[in-house]
């Protein structure tokens, strides 16, 4: 994604303050703040997902979702993580590692689905997978819809100081 480019930002939120922090977003000049299960998604770029890092102070997390599709078994997610344009945000000399959660999908098994995704990384891109890595890619499965999300936060927010 190019700088100037239009993607949605989740703000990841502790159980049951979602409308605190969608507050906190909306007073901090982020745009069409909306609150979710889980957290509270905004549009921007990346000079907002730097900004929420910096001054969200209600959020533990900040997502760049980077993408989306849908994958019903284990050989589509297979071919699909394929095709997922990664060189767009990502870089092929930086470590990854890839973290899966699957809720109400038909792909249940996130070990396996992270394998597929790790795979399709490594031989499309060219970059190395280690479980230390600093960069994380997540992956949520929710009724068959795979979002993939940078974390651009790293160790939780509420640990900056």
């Amino acid at each position: 994604m190019a700088i100037g480019s239009d993607f949605e930002i989740f703000l990841v939120s502790p159980p049951g303050l979602e409308a605190v922090l969608c507050a906190e977003a909306r007073a901090l000049g982020f745009i069409d703040p909306k609150p979710v299960a889980g957290g509270v998604t905004v549009r921007g770029g990346w000079p907002e997902v730097w900004r929420a890092n910096l001054e969200i102070r209600g959020a533990t997390r900040v997502l760049a979702r980077i993408g989306a599709f849908h994958a019903g078994h284990l050989a589509q997610l297979d071919k699909l993580a394929r095709k997922f344009p990664w060189s767009e945000n990502l870089r092929p000399d930086v470590p990854i590692k890839v973290e899966v959660t699957c809720k109400k999908s038909r792909i249940y098994h996130a070990g396996a689905a992270a394998q597929r995704i790790e795979t399709a990384i490594r031989e499309e891109l060219g970059a190395p997978i280690s479980p230390d890595a600093e960069l994380c890619i997540m992956a949520r499965f929710e009724d068959n819809l795979c979002t993939i999300s940078i974390d651009t936060s790293g160790e939780s927010l509420h640990k900056r100081g």
